[in-house]
């Protein structure tokens, strides 16, 4: 068992969760799996910059996808001070307000951790990916796949909708998320509010 923090997104408080580590690894290698394009190209056209905690489970598991992957990126430590400079940036819609505002224009955005709740600059494709502590990643954008940039992915794992409330089964057990949800003719979630 691991201890990880929640982004205290729903509570406005961190607090700590107890995670098994082969869970979390399932997760990995299930979008892992996902990424077929080479690394040596992806390492040629991209320069990822990496901007998050690395006790939650956003910051762990992105960083056990491009380790995996092979995927070169520069992973900030200080969240506040960085300055990136790459054209991939991977981070919270909180940490990228604040450089889109210091003038930082990637060409991908890779988002999670918390709704975003302001308006992106034009030129950004922006990635969502959607989870919870508890129960990792629940549903995903494939960055080099098709998105709908106001969708939070398609679920990768087993899930229901009652009355409009997302139930999920990731480790055999159902999980009241509490997030009212819709999901479109094509498999694609969207957040729509909380219960």
């Amino acid at each position: 068992m691991i201890t990880i923090y929640s982004s205290g997104t729903t509570k406005g408080v961190r607090r700590p969760v107890q995670r098994k580590w082969s869970e979390i690894e399932d997760q990995i290698d299930v979008i892992s799996s996902e990424f077929k394009v080479w690394s040596w190209l992806i390492n040629l056209v991209f320069k990822i910059e990496v901007i998050l905690p690395l006790d939650h489970i956003f910051g762990i598991t992105v960083k056990g996808i491009l380790d995996k992957k092979g995927y070169k990126y520069k992973l900030h430590y200080n969240l506040l001070k960085a300055k990136p400079t790459g054209n991939v940036l991977i981070t919270t819609p909180r940490l990228a307000k604040i450089y889109f505002r210091r003038g930082y224009r990637p060409s991908i955005w890779v988002s999670g951790s918390e709704p975003i709740d302001f308006i992106v600059p034009k030129g950004i494709r922006v990635f969502q990916g959607y989870g919870l502590s508890e129960t990792g990643i629940i549903a995903y954008n494939n960055p080099l796949g098709i998105t709908h940039s106001d969708s939070v992915g398609k679920p990768i794992v087993e899930f229901k909708i009652i009355q409009e409330v997302l139930w999920v089964k990731p480790h055999g057990t159902w999980i009241n998320t509490k997030d009212l949800v819709e999901l479109d003719s094509r498999g694609y979630l969207y957040i729509t509010g909380r219960q």
